[in-house]
């Protein structure tokens, strides 16, 4: 996959392991037309890291993809088997917040990240 703008900076400590990262510096608040190209960076797959230490996952997406109405939807999961991301309480994840402030996306990356 091309990814056409640049990824947003994280700091991500150990023991996390990013899966995939789509997450881009694009600010939807910054998107002035509802048509323009720049939605296509904002799907349902944007990043997801995962840590066996704690057993948990961080999974961030935009819902509705692709759609200037939509919002960040991040969820923090935990996981009964470190190795397996299926056994996860994916329907009641421990926190989530849905939002189109990217700034408070990235903090809470973040701080979710630093449990240690």
């Amino acid at each position: 996959m091309l990814i056409k703008y640049k990824l947003q900076p994280l700091r991500i400590p150990s023991p996390w392991t990013v899966g995939y990262n789509t997450f881009t510096e694009i600010d939807p608040l910054s998107i002035k037309n509802a048509d323009s190209d720049e939605w296509w960076e904002f799907n349902e797959d944007m990043f997801q890291a995962s840590s066996t230490h704690f057993n948990l996952t961080i999974d961030l997406g935009w819902r509705p993809s692709n759609d200037s109405k939509g919002t960040f939807y991040l969820v923090q999961v935990y996981h009964q088997q470190p190795d397996d991301l299926k056994l996860g309480s994916w329907q009641q994840p421990l926190k989530k917040i849905s939002t189109n402030d990217k700034s408070l996306v990235v903090a809470t990356i973040e701080e979710w990240m630093n449990i240690c």
